[in-house]
């Protein structure tokens, strides 16, 4: 139904050049002048009303769907971030503890504010795992989120890299949430990087060798930010 303004409005572009057609047929000058200003005055403030509002409307809509579920930074952060990544983690498989590998690439990631992209990592028999990803900056703080593609209903995983916004290296140590390939919530090390660590570039899992200079680097890099286990720190 129209509010009150408008069917105003609509009522007076109606009726303008109704009196335009009657005072050409009956030759009354006056009134289509007066049929001709109220059509052109009517008209003008109905577009200018309704384009107004469409405009607005649609700006909602677009910023409604930009920011739904989506991690939103501040884009002058984000323009370095917008190229492949090799991200490294630890996690758990068939009993044994590995360093594994996928690929991340934001290079096609366009929207302001925002780091999408599709990767997969390779399960048990070699199949691939497919994730949707999300990424963005807080302060100094690198974040990324994997969420599992289909009726999987494994929980999010969460990376966080301290101090990868501080642009001082290539690569940035930080800690990944997640659920192993066995099953069990694991809090765990991990490294991006934007050249391949070791030289690795297969997907899944590193070899023994590899793995073990990796997690090197990793304790190298992190001590001492990384604190002794909580019964050791002294309490106050």
């Amino acid at each position: 139904m129209l509010s009150g303004w408008r069917g105003l409005f609509i009522g007076l572009s109606i009726a303008g050049p109704t009196l335009v057609v009657l005072g050409w047929f009956i030759d009354v000058m006056f009134l289509s002048s007066m049929g001709g200003a109220l059509f052109g005055a009517s008209l003008g403030v109905i577009v200018g009303r309704f384009s107004t509002e469409d405009l607005t409307e649609d700006l909602k809509q677009l910023v409604r769907e930009g920011v739904k579920d989506s991690f939103v930074s501040d884009e002058e952060q984000l323009g370095s971030y917008r190229k492949n990544w090799h991200l490294y983690h630890v996690t758990q498989m068939d009993g044994k503890w590995c360093w594994r590998h996928t690929r991340i690439d934001f290079s096609n990631s366009k929207t302001p504010g925002r780091l999408t992209s599709e990767t997969f990592l390779l399960n048990q028999a070699g199949n691939p795992k497919y994730y949707t990803v999300e990424a963005g900056i807080r302060d100094s703080r690198f974040i990324l989120f994997l969420k599992a593609k289909g009726a999987y209903k494994e929980p999010t995983l969460t990376y966080v890299f301290p101090r990868a916004g501080e642009g001082v290296d290539d690569s940035h140590l930080g800690v990944v949430f997640l659920v192993s390939w066995d099953g069990k919530h694991v809090i765990s090390r991990t490294i991006v990087s934007s050249y391949p660590l070791e030289g690795h570039t297969e997907m899944g899992t590193l070899p023994a060798d590899k793995a073990r200079k990796i997690d090197q680097q990793w304790w190298e890099r992190a001590w001492p930010s990384i604190p002794p286990p909580f019964a050791k720190i002294p309490l106050r």
